[in-house]
């Protein structure tokens, strides 16, 4: 990686000392560096894969150089990606390498056409649209219903991620409106949660499902994913109609213990402010403002943090007196 970071620069991880001799394919993270919230320093994106072959590891290299290079010219930023930006990035097969199959599970190729037909099938009819890659969104109101096919870093597994947003709360990342279900993805819902993980005790992170070998399984198992998560979304949409809710003594009680509305998760400050501030109380909207600006004290970006907070609010047409 470069010598110097700068926070906004795009980099990869150049160690070729870490890439593997042996298997087919292998993967490298393409990132950006971000400053630190909550303290000084930089830390990394989240990364997008670079995925290319073993026997042809210099490729993988050379798009990465690429893609950071173009990424840098043209001022993308993570935080805020321009349409066209992908999730991972594959370097073709080399000519020369012919592909053996190492396991009789299904691949990415065969369950690509089962997913879409199954979840386009049964959310479809429910008013749920495809948009970007396997986001399902719906417009329920002034609601926002997001369900997402995650498919697993290495292949032969998913997750099925479940959101929620009011269409009058901005996007918490970009601090922009999303005026259709074509701006909306599962990462942009302030409230989310994963299939597999209600009736459970606490656990942390997503439950993930695994392709198996066999077509009709996992078409089987998908449909029943999607049901599960389209359930839940219509029971807690119900809960949630109200925006009134989230000033319940059971959300508060929940920034305590996070067991409590488990497994929803949600970024309590920002969202709490800006449920207070369609509500008409600002008294409310602007302490949480200021628990959450409190918390940036320490980390060494209170101006940068101060400015999103002020974009998020100005979406919302609300002067904070922070």
């Amino acid at each position: 990686m470069s010598d110097e970071p700068a926070a906004g620069l795009w980099d990869y991880d150049r160690d070729r000392t870490q890439t593997p001799t042996v298997g087919e394919k292998f993967s490298i993270s393409l990132f950006q560096w971000l400053s630190k919230r909550r303290s000084k320093g930089l830390k990394r994106s989240k990364s997008i894969r670079i995925i290319g072959y073993v026997a042809d590891a210099d490729a993988v290299y050379q798009k990465a150089d690429e893609l950071s290079r173009r990424f840098n010219m043209e001022g993308v930023s993570v935080e805020n990606p321009p349409p066209w930006l992908q999730k991972q990035y594959a370097v073709r097969r080399p000519a020369h390498l012919v592909a053996e199959r190492t396991s009789d599970e299904l691949t990415g190729a065969e369950v690509r056409p089962i997913r879409l037909e199954v979840m386009t099938n049964e959310l479809g009819p429910h008013g749920f649209v495809k948009h970007n890659g396997m986001n399902f969104v719906r417009r329920q109101g002034d609601q926002y219903h997001v369900i997402e096919y995650q498919t697993g870093k290495y292949g032969h597994e998913y997750a099925m991620g479940i959101g929620f947003h009011y269409t009058w709360i901005p996007n918490l990342s970009a601090w922009t409106m999303m005026p259709s279900t074509a701006d909306v993805c599962w990462s942009y819902c302030a409230v989310q949660a994963h299939v597999g993980e209600f009736g459970l005790n606490f656990t942390r992170g997503r439950t993930w499902f695994r392709y198996g070998n066999d077509r009709k399984s996992f078409a089987r198992t998908l449909l029943e994913d999607v049901a599960e998560g389209r359930t839940q979304l219509d029971v807690h949409a119900r809960k949630w109609e109200d925006p009134e809710y989230w000033m319940s003594g059971e959300v508060q009680a929940s920034r305590r213990d996070v067991r409590i509305l488990f497994p929803w998760r949600i970024d309590d400050c920002l969202f709490l402010a800006c449920i207070a501030i369609h509500l008409g109380q600002p008294d409310r909207a602007n302490r949480e403002l200021k628990i959450y600006l409190g918390r940036a004290q320490t980390s060494g970006q209170y101006e940068h943090i101060l400015g999103e907070v002020r974009k998020c609010c100005a979406a919302m047409n609300f002067e904070p007196s922070i």
